[in-house]
């Protein structure tokens, strides 16, 4: 039988409280919890390339064997630990999610809203050949899903061009991120035949709701044109949600509107950014925990099921942050921003039209030398001060946005109170 050699995942985190390690897999949000002993056994065997039969073998009976087989299942189950062959192959480079902002204009000036134009600055959407230039890029790097966003995409007239033309390229998933309104009978139709799913933000359970953070007769408008999509039955539709202290208490009203108009439902947290900062208070007060109990209840049910064992525990949905990885966004002044919750200027990178391989500045990590990429870095839980030495730094929080935002806004002391009030944190027990 061939050897097994094996190899930690490459996005590791491991945090150590006084002998006891946690393991965490940053890729998918796989956590163990293991002795030291224990990994200072597997440790051994991949520095001085063990096969997993090695270890298996050098263990002094039978239960101490049983035990290891044990824990090796549930490291493969997390992918935290990895097969190799004995020549170590490249990945090529994956790309999961591409977001492309065609336009920075929208019709609405949502209270809620990242973005703060000044209401009398013109705005300049990018040329329609530079657009090309950009999917050409992107379609290079051969993602799964393309993301078309802004501002308002349906603003843009020559969005079907657009989307067509990546259509032309190949079989890619298309997703429409709009504000609902400019839904209508005769463009429902172009959106069902070039895209595979609409998300279209409502941000309220009802009228009055609605119009707190979207303005006056948005959520009829809306409702109406979900219910026009409705009649393209292949066609995803969901709805999303800001996290408000009105809407975290009245959540089961906007579920029961989704499940009513048979449609997913999205409930998102509220980053202080842009117009949201200003207008963080009065939306949220300093209430940073920002989900009901259903809700934190429904995000991190873990739906693997690990043997149950005193030294070996495990669940999902600790830090997981695909920036810089598997998913990216081209802001519409065509530059280049970690993901579509860092779509902020300080975190503006390189103009995708001016390099000649986007594949090539991803796949050979490129990006590392930007000041875009260093500042991302200094944000990361396991980088910024207070977090790096906090026991629970890499299961609280699922963005590093929030703590960059939480401390920019003097939130963050109030976050990391109601994070431990919650108990299931304290996972060192």
């Amino acid at each position: 039988m061939e050897n097994t050699f094996f190899k930690f995942c490459e996005d590791l985190y491991i945090k150590n409280n006084q002998g006891i390690l946690i393991l965490n897999n940053r890729s998918n949000g796989g956590w163990i919890k293991i002795s030291q002993e224990c990994f200072n056994i597997i440790n051994e065997a991949i520095n001085t390339k063990k096969s997993k039969e090695d270890v298996l073998n050098g263990c002094f009976d039978e239960e101490d064997r049983n035990y290891m087989k044990l824990l090796f299942s549930n490291l493969y189950k997390l992918g935290i630990v990895e097969n190799i062959n004995s020549k170590i192959e490249r990945k090529e480079f994956s790309l999961n999610e591409a977001n492309l902002a065609i336009t920075s204009k929208c019709n609405l000036k949502c209270t809620h809203c990242c973005l703060d134009l000044p209401e009398n600055e013109k705005t300049i959407d990018p040329l329609y050949d530079d657009l090309i230039k950009a999917i050409d890029q992107i379609i290079k790097c051969n993602p799964k899903y393309i993301i078309i966003t802004g501002g308002e995409p349906l603003l843009r007239k020559d969005i079907w061009d657009l989307v067509q033309y990546i259509k032309n390229t190949g079989n890619y998933k298309l997703e429409l991120m709009t504000n609902g309104t400019l839904i209508t009978e005769e463009n429902a139709k172009l959106i069902n035949n070039f895209f595979e799913s609409v998300s279209i933000s409502i941000d309220g359970y009802d009228d009055e709701s609605c119009e707190r953070i979207r303005g006056k007769g948005v959520f009829e408008k809306v409702i109406s044109n979900v219910k026009i999509l409705k009649n393209y039955k292949n066609l995803k539709i969901s709805l999303s949600c800001i996290s408000t202290i009105d809407n975290n208490k009245n959540y089961d009203k906007f579920k029961k509107l989704c499940d009513d108009l048979n449609v997913d439902c999205l409930f998102r947290r509220l980053a202080p950014a842009g117009r949201a900062g200003r207008n963080f208070m009065e939306l949220n007060g300093n209430m940073t925990t920002q989900c009901n109990k259903q809700y934190i209840k429904e995000v991190n049910e873990c739906e693997l099921q690990m043997p149950t064992d005193s030294s070996i525990s495990s669940g999902l949905f600790t830090t997981i942050c695909d920036a810089f990885k598997t998913s990216i966004t081209i802001g519409s002044d065509l530059c280049f921003y970690p993901c579509a919750a860092l779509y902020m200027p300080e975190f503006k990178g390189i103009n995708i039209t001016k390099i000649d391989s986007l594949k090539e500045y991803l796949t050979k990590k490129q990006y590392m030398e930007s000041n875009a990429f260093k500042l991302f870095r200094s944000i990361c839980f396991d980088q910024t001060e207070p977090c790096k030495n906090c026991k629970i730094n890499f299961i609280c929080n699922s963005c590093p946005l929030y703590v960059y935002l939480y401390k920019k806004y003097g939130l963050l002391e109030q976050y990391c109170h109601d994070q431990l009030l919650k108990g299931d944190l304290n996972i060192w027990d």
